[in-house]
């Protein structure tokens, strides 16, 4: 394929990163070998209160301070800074970097001191106006690679690789072993993706192999957070802090993992230490507690190595010796960003749900629900597509919108990331799916009046831009007590309704063994597209997340 080299300015950055849902922790990683964390994060603000803390000499500074900190760095910092809280009070607010990015470019108001996931951020800060001075790393965390121990040890066995490969051997392997989740959400991810790309550059590759790679990557993207999908059994090597490693050694319920370390290495992320001009030396006393040799306990309690070259965690799996992490510029993660984006599929999926009354059937031995389990796969599913998708929710069974017409639009075909209400379209996807329980659920299916509905509203919102889908989920058939079309009336419909120069995917899901399959394959083929059984609601989830996460393709 071509190759696509898109730059983006930090202003672009930013808006690409805070756009993915739930968008944080984007570049969190490199510039002058820096990076970010993942880890603990902190649920809540909080204001520090004197206490029995060491005691530390006050600073000249009087008033209140406000540190904004990367979330997975909150804990640590929070317990460093506590002797300052017999001086004067002091904030710590754990906000995502993206975000804090945003505010700072877009806000007159700033904080006193600030701890971003990676110097990146800094840099992008600075070249957007901001005035700020970056200092030292104040903890580090090298990232690895890892997958389930049985298919970890098999795939390396079959594949001819150590546990310590070249890059060049790992990506040339017959079968594809790597699986990152998205860069915008995950620094180990965009550590993985910058250092195997810096690699392949390194070797001589081409654009046609470097290329090769971003889209294998960005088209198989994690549906969930990396070491979220090696727990849940994901078969692939996918990215892990160091961090990330620590809390799973301490995870009584973790499953085991294979780890393997790339011999160049892959990636490292960092906590660099911003400050803003002040009058006082606060951010010196700060900066000193943060420092000291008592802080490396704290910074490897929450499974960070303390400084820029901190002592090694021993975790099994990490090597002692890890080469040194390639060092790039903001630029440089800013034009990876846009190629990342330019070859991810952007889709547009109408998702209707049958919310009949059979659909509070109990399928768990917990008390799940249909409803429960289909709209816990549903929130799955969409969380962990490009936020410039754009996806939109009906509920459907008889009299259940306006007129007693079959269907209610829950939300509105929009992007991810469009302002919606308090929060993003995504943010209304998932509320909706939330509170929808057995109390929702009432009447019968008005399965064919919706179908011919939903394909029409999609025909209208039609954009050659977007793979376009039409996602039906019911546990039944049409049952419509007052009429409406018939099977082969509502068939010959669909057949006018086609139109070769907007092409739209249409998938039929019958849930459970109430679904009449030969009618639903039927009204599938009818428009070209494809009725998938599921027989186990279990089998449900991986289905949909496979199905948005992997688009063009299923």
């Amino acid at each position: 394929m071509s190759s696509h080299r898109q730059r983006m300015n930090g202003q672009q950055l930013v808006k690409l990163a805070t756009a993915a849902s739930c968008a944080l922790l984007l570049a969190a990683f490199i510039v002058v070998r820096d990076d970010v964390a993942q880890g603990p994060g902190s649920a809540s603000n909080q204001t520090l209160t004197p206490g029995d803390a060491r005691q530390s000499p006050c600073p000249d500074a009087s008033g209140s301070l406000v540190v904004w900190v990367a979330p997975s760095a909150t804990d640590p910092v929070q317990t460093l800074l506590e002797p300052l809280a017999a001086c004067f009070d002091i904030s710590v607010k754990p906000v995502n970097s993206a975000q804090a990015l945003v505010d700072l470019t877009d806000s007159s108001t700033l904080p006193d001191i600030w701890i971003p996931d990676s110097a990146v951020w800094a840099a992008l800060a600075e070249s957007e106006g901001v005035a700020l001075t970056t200092g030292p790393a104040l903890a580090t965390s090298p990232v690895v690679l890892a997958a389930p121990k049985d298919y970890g040890e098999a795939a390396l066995a079959d594949a001819g690789l150590s546990d310590t490969p070249g890059w060049q051997e790992l990506l040339a392997s017959s079968q594809p072993l790597l699986r990152v989740g998205q860069p915008t959400q995950d620094p180990a991810s965009l550590a993985v993706v910058a250092t195997a790309l810096h690699n392949l550059d390194a070797t001589g590759a081409d654009s046609i192999q470097r290329d090769a790679l971003l889209v294998q990557l960005s088209q198989q993207v994690l549906p969930s957070d990396p070491p979220s999908a090696a727990q849940s059994g994901q078969e692939a090597f996918v990215p892990f802090s160091e961090q990330s490693l620590a809390l799973a050694s301490v995870d009584k319920d973790a499953a085991p993992l294979t780890v393997l370390s790339p011999v160049e290495g892959a990636g490292e992320l960092t906590y660099p230490f911003a400050t803003f001009d002040r009058d006082d030396d606060a951010a010196d006393a700060i900066r000193a507690l943060l420092t000291e040799d008592e802080a490396s306990q704290v910074w490897a309690a929450a499974g960070l190595r303390a400084g820029e070259d901190g002592d090694p965690l021993a975790i099994d799996g990490i090597p002692v010796e890890l080469p040194e992490s390639p060092v790039f510029a903001a630029s440089e993660v800013a034009a990876l960003m846009g190629e990342w984006a330019s070859m991810s599929p952007i889709i547009q999926v109408l998702v209707m749900v049958d919310v009949s009354g059979s659909m509070d059937t109990v399928v768990g031995d917990d008390g799940q629900t249909r409803i429960d389990v289909t709209t816990e796969t549903i929130a799955a599913a969409m969380s962990g597509v490009s936020a410039q998708s754009r996806i939109g929710l009906w509920w459907f069974s008889t009299n259940r919108g306006p007129g007693g017409r079959d269907w209610q639009e829950e939300e509105p075909i929009r992007s991810l990331d469009a302002p919606v209400r308090d929060g993003t379209q995504l943010d209304a996807l998932l509320v909706a799916a939330e509170t929808a329980d057995e109390t929702f659920t009432t009447g019968d299916t008005g399965l064919h009046d919706t179908l011919i509905d939903g394909y029409e509203t999609l025909l209208r919102e039609y954009d050659e831009d977007y793979h376009s889908s039409l996602v039906m989920l019911t546990d039944g058939t049409n049952d419509d007590p007052l009429g409406g079309l018939s099977e082969d009336e509502t068939i010959a419909r669909l057949g006018d309704l086609q139109d070769e120069n907007r092409p739209l995917d249409v998938v039929l899901i019958g849930i459970g063994p109430d679904v009449d399959q030969l009618a639903m394959t039927r009204l599938a083929e009818s428009l070209g597209g494809r009725f998938i059984a599921v027989s186990d609601i279990q089998d449900l989830e991986p289905m949909m997340v496979q199905f948005f996460a992997e688009r063009p393709e299923m």
